[in-house]
């Protein structure tokens, strides 16, 4: 009973600290899960859906994961396996997720992809932030090496397994350029590759969903990009390439340890915004207590269309007209 409290203090907690972001957690699991390609989407799967001869119980898992109530109504869950199934969503071990101030973040990650255009401006920004041991990892390949930044699309139901797993199950086994993970530092060129997709029916982000991952690359040997002067060949020009150099803006990625997400941008449907809008106003909130108060008004509209100062009001206001 205890540990069973503890699970519940923890998700609430998270949940009151970032709705958002714990939301944004739940819809990028729900959209692998309810794929048809879920066997490889839902990556790492949660522990307690296997059947005993090791293989995956999809159907048990999908029918806890539909009792997920939304975001707003989850304090008045009373069943244990979607506290515990929730609590596995968003509290991940190695990294925190936070939602950012829109605005102005998208403005920092333009300058720091030095995209010139942002007609794309997303509807929220997450920011992921990693725990000490995956950062003194990073910074261990890094060196001395400069940081460089690019846009990464892919479809909403890759993104579950890419938060986790990074681009490492993304990796383009042939493709023009080369084979490698492909990112770009124009926005306009990502877009594409992004398309809507189903996310979370209760979510306040939007029930369809499209993302784009910001990415953090080591300028290193392994990172094909286009460059100037000697031995340009050499950076320019990934294995197999059958388009020849790569062109500028584009990163063809031949060692995903070299590349981590660092931002999600969501695109959302407005659904959500009018779900949380309505959700958020008292009437909805508090349904019973607005039907008397509308009930008590109306009484009181009818008792006083019977008063004779009321009808003889109505009778000059006839006569008037």
């Amino acid at each position: 009973m205890e540990g069973e409290r503890y699970v519940v203090d923890s998700v609430l907690s998270k949940v009151r600290k970032d709705p958002f972001a714990a939301d944004l957690q739940i819809s990028l699991f729900m959209s692998a899960l309810q794929n048809y390609r879920h066997d490889s989407l839902v990556r790492p799967f949660p522990p307690g859906y296997f059947h005993e001869s090791g293989e995956k119980n999809t159907d048990a898992l999908k029918d806890v994961a539909n009792r997920i109530p939304g975001i707003k109504e989850l304090n008045k869950n009373k069943l244990n396996d979607v506290w515990k199934l929730v609590d596995w969503i968003i509290n991940v071990r190695n990294m925190e997720i936070e939602r950012s101030p829109t605005a102005s973040k998208f403005e920092e990650i333009t300058r720091m992809t030095e995209n010139s255009t942002n007609y794309h401006t997303p509807s929220h920004i997450f920011e992921i932030k990693y725990n000490e041991m995956s950062n003194a990892k990073f910074d261990e390949l890094r060196q001395n090496m400069d940081i460089l930044y690019g846009y990464h699309g892919s479809r909403v139901e890759n993104f579950f397994s890419i938060l986790h797993n990074g681009l490492h199950a993304h990796l383009n086994k042939t493709s023009l350029f080369g084979e490698g993970t492909y990112l770009s530092s124009d926005l306009n060129v990502s877009i594409p590759y992004s398309k809507f997709g189903e996310g979370w029916k209760h979510s306040l982000l939007g029930d369809k969903l499209s993302c784009i991952a910001v990415c953090e690359i080591i300028d290193h040997p392994d990172v094909k990009r286009s460059v100037q002067g000697p031995g340009h060949r050499s950076r320019s020009r990934a294995e197999n390439s059958e388009g020849g150099d790569v062109p500028e803006r584009y990163f063809v990625v031949t060692n995903n340890q070299l590349v981590r997400v660092k931002y999600i941008m969501v695109y959302a449907s407005h659904s959500g915004y009018r779900r949380h809008f309505y959700q958020s106003l008292w009437v909805f909130q508090h349904p019973l207590a607005s039907l008397v108060i509308i009930y008590v008004i109306c009484l009181l509209l009818l008792g006083l269309s019977r008063t004779n100062g009321f009808q003889q009001f109505y009778k000059r206001l006839g006569r008037n007209s």
